[in-house]
């Protein structure tokens, strides 16, 4: 897919984020595949208690305990202690359609249960500023890349998906609702395509995108935008815009906040 630049505006000031789309799949890690044995000769050499990744189109390494990667992670488990899997045999798990960004988030997670970088380290409640001038200045020393934060939430969230940890994509969706709150940011359009291209149908995270969307949507201004967007989208976010309308004439929670958008979690 071609790269795609998403907006995010941060209402009180001028400041605009951003991030620019990176190509995940709706599958964005290589599952285990039987394979033709490969040549020994060419394995990593390495701690028999490691396995290897090699993350990206530049197959950048990584090396992680195998409990801790296999503890957490079934599709992990399967690939490395099954030799009928090319994994199994070199201890090499390759994830070509993700990033290395990403892809620390979930070591951290790995091994921590936690998340790791500076939006997760937002004060809750967040402190108040005298002016807007006082707050940019604030946000711009604290957090240098917000935009590759918000990226690499949505990219982590995905990553989830795929290798079935519902613990972590609801972690995900969790900070990623505190981010659009704590900067007043509101998602656009192309921050909902980016999402939509990337999910299936039914997934929480698409609904979150097409809601938040829905919540702050304003036809005065993005009149134009409206004729430029796929038929599918325009259809949810109207009948997200009914429902919204609905929830605020009757007094109830809008959309609820992100647990709304919890993938269930079944106990072992």
């Amino acid at each position: 897919m071609d790269g795609q630049i998403c907006f995010f505006f941060l209402k009180s000031s001028k400041l605009i984020f951003f991030f620019t789309k990176f190509n995940m799949a709706r599958h964005p890690a290589q599952r285990p595949v039987r394979n033709q044995k490969p040549d020994k000769s060419d394995r990593i050499k390495f701690d028999p208690e490691l396995v290897a990744f090699e993350i990206g189109p530049k197959k950048e390494p990584f090396l992680v305990h195998k409990e801790h990667a296999c503890r957490y992670v079934q599709v992990f488990r399967a690939a490395f202690n099954n030799e009928a899997f090319t994994e199994g045999e070199t201890q090499v798990y390759k994830m070509e359609d993700t990033t290395s960004d990403v892809f620390r988030l979930l070591i951290h997670w790995l091994y921590a249960q936690t998340l790791d970088g500076p939006i997760w380290r937002i004060p809750r409640p967040f402190p108040q500023f005298q002016n807007d001038k006082e707050r940019d200045t604030a946000f711009a020393s604290m957090f240098p890349d917000i935009s590759g934060d918000y990226r690499n939430l949505v990219g982590l969230w995905i990553l989830a998906d795929y290798l079935l940890l519902p613990q972590l994509q609801n972690l995900a969706i969790d900070e990623l609702d505190h981010l659009l709150n704590t900067f007043g940011c509101n998602i656009n359009f192309n921050g909902v395509k980016f999402i939509w291209d990337e999910t299936a149908p039914d997934s929480p995270l698409r609904r979150y995108a097409i809601n938040e969307l829905a919540r702050h949507f304003d036809f005065r201004k993005r009149s134009e935008q409206i004729k430029d967007q796929p038929g599918e989208i325009l259809a949810a976010l109207l009948s997200a815009m009914s429902q919204y309308r609905d929830q605020v004439l009757a007094l109830r929670p809008v959309f609820k906040g992100s647990p709304f958008y919890h993938v269930p979690v079944l106990e072992d």
